[in-house]
């Protein structure tokens, strides 16, 4: 589940034709992923495709 006070990235799965939101956090220029319990890490979030139907 996607939250609020979270900034999150999202790509495209070309292979599973869904999107994945990774949450991240900033440190001044770099990106840093985060893992589910907030630590470096990767979360992937899938979305299926509503167009793929």
């Amino acid at each position: 589940m996607l939250h609020r006070d979270t900034e999150y990235v999202l790509t495209w799965n070309a292979a599973d034709h869904a999107w994945e939101a990774r949450p991240i956090r900033r440190e001044g220029r770099r990106i840093v992923p985060l893992a589910p319990d907030g630590t470096t890490g990767r979360l992937p979030a899938v979305f299926p495709d509503a167009a793929g139907d």
